[in-house]
């Protein structure tokens, strides 16, 4: 396994690489920051805990992004409404109830 500094846009990412099976793995992990100080500090923090990261069982300090468990109801419910305010690509009414009906109807399959 190896970790390495790489920049993308304005923010640095930890790139930690390693084979599985044959298979060349890679996973970029955002350090969220633009200073390379400040990133190299964080770098030092992923290599500690590598086979963790490998595993997928890590989470870090400066890490913005939080896993909260949602269900599957309540995701279409977050969809349908992103759709029905998207001001970028409005959809008519019809179309909208479409997608709830079949989307709902989904959800209702698997119960008696």
């Amino acid at each position: 396994m190896s970790v390495s500094l790489r920049r993308f846009s304005a923010s640095y990412y930890a790139r930690v690489r390693w084979r599985e099976h044959r298979r060349s793995r890679e996973i970029a992990i955002s350090l969220n920051t633009m200073n390379k100080k400040v990133a190299l500090d964080r770098l030092q923090e992923v290599k500690m805990w590598e086979s963790q990261i490998r595993e997928g069982e890590i989470s870090f300090s400066f890490s913005k992004d939080k896993i909260v468990p949602k269900t599957l109801n309540q995701l279409v419910q977050e969809y349908l409404k992103a759709r029905k305010e998207d001001p970028y690509n409005p959809l008519r009414s019809s179309t909208l109830r479409l997608y709830e009906d079949n989307l709902l109807s989904w959800l209702n399959h698997d119960k008696p």
